[in-house]
Order: structure tokens, then sequence, then C-alpha cells
């Protein structure tokens, strides 16, 4: 059976190489066909490893090539709770620091109502769109509000909103949605203040002087 590949001529083959000794694996071949099989052995050296000793480095060659996936070399390094104003939260509470209006992208033409909310957690600054028809209204200026994620692919902007990635979900604990509905009505924020309890008055006085103390407040003599 002859070993020659198809496709590939003999036509240019040296007259050393036709007088080289034939080689028992590969027979006489053309230089064309050295290079072809050269390459074809550094593929078969870049494939996974098979057989019946091959468990170890299979494993270990899978781990190793598992960094080159840049979503798993992010999850493993936990970059995006790093990069995350939320610190991987799915809400956050914030106050408002100011009403504002980004217009949205084309073919769309609108000014979308939105806040620009610090968050209490970290004190970073985000910027948070206002669903529902009205509903900017319904949000003042050092209103605590919670926020949550807008929706879109990878936790980011959606629709025409670009730079957008929050939305605001409840204004001082009330829901954003009813409060548009009138099924509720916004409640007053006030300040949380503790108030420190009044100290009590220690006595450290003997048995004579406790009875001391009660004749003297309940007005008995003790003639």
């Amino acid at each position: 059976m002859s070993t020659r590949l198809r496709g590939f001529s003999t036509a240019n083959t040296s007259l050393a190489s036709r007088s080289a000794p034939r080689n028992p694996i590969y027979g006489r071949l053309t230089d064309a066909e050295r290079a072809l099989f050269k390459w074809l052995g550094r593929l078969n050296a870049a494939t996974m490893a098979n057989g019946k000793y091959s468990a170890r480095k299979l494993k270990n060659d899978r781990q190793n090539r598992r960094w080159s996936d840049s979503e798993y070399a992010r999850r493993e390094r936990g970059l995006r709770e790093k990069s995350d104003p939320l610190e991987g939260a799915p809400q956050a509470r914030g106050i408002v620091l100011e009403k504002i209006g980004i217009e949205a992208k084309q073919p769309n033409s609108a000014i979308r109502k939105c806040v620009r909310v610090q968050l209490i957690k970290n004190g970073k600054q985000v910027t948070a769109f206002c669903p529902g028809d009205g509903a900017i209204s319904f949000i003042d200026e050092h209103d605590e509000v919670t926020i949550a994620g807008i929706g879109g692919a990878k936790g980011r902007a959606m629709g025409d909103l670009g730079g957008v990635n929050y939305k605001v979900e409840k204004v001082n604990g009330v829901s954003l949605i009813e409060l548009v509905r009138g099924n509720a009505e916004k409640p007053v924020r006030w300040a949380k203040v503790r108030l420190k309890p009044t100290p009590r008055r220690k006595t450290n006085l003997s048995p004579t002087g406790l009875l001391t103390h009660y004749y003297s407040r309940n007005g008995i003599s003790r003639n």
C-alpha cells in the first residue's frame, strides 16, 4: 500500500531524495510531503492527551486553558463585584442628589427623567431611571430611594437609555409604581435620631439611710 498523499506531485523530487534509502514509515517523500507531515505532527502535539494514564494531564490542561476565557477569568477574580457600585447586591439604598433629564438615543426623541443617587453603603454616585408616567413628581431631593438593575444584558443599560444601568423601585420605603398608580401615599422622611436613655441616679445608702429616706419621702415622723 502506497503512503503517498493525494494531490502532491513528485515531479520536483530532487536527485538526492530519489536515491535516498526508503523510510520504513513514510517511504520516499517529497519536500512538500515532508513539510505536510511535519505540520501534522505539530498539530497532533497540540491536541488533548489520550490514553490510559492521561487523566492528570487532561485535568491540568483543562484548568490552565480555562483562564483563556475572559468570562471565567473575570468571575474567578471577582472583577464584577469590584467594579459594581452595588458590590454584587441586587438592590441598594441611596439619597437623591438632583433630578436630571437624559436624551434618548436615536431614532427615539424624548427626555427620560432620571435622578442622581449617592449610595449609602459606599458613597458612590449613580444615575437611576424613574419608570412610570409622572413618577419624577413623587421624588424630591434628599429623599431616600431604593435602586435596582434596570434589566439590561450583563447588568448594563437597556433600551434607548445609554449609560443608565439602574432604576428607582422605592421612595422612602414605598413602591414607586404604587405611588404612580395612586394606591399609596408618599411618606415624609424624618431623620432618625437615637435618643439616649435618662441615666438612673445611683444611691449608695446603708440600711439606716434607706429607712430615713423612706420616712422623709412619705412624710412619716420617727418619734
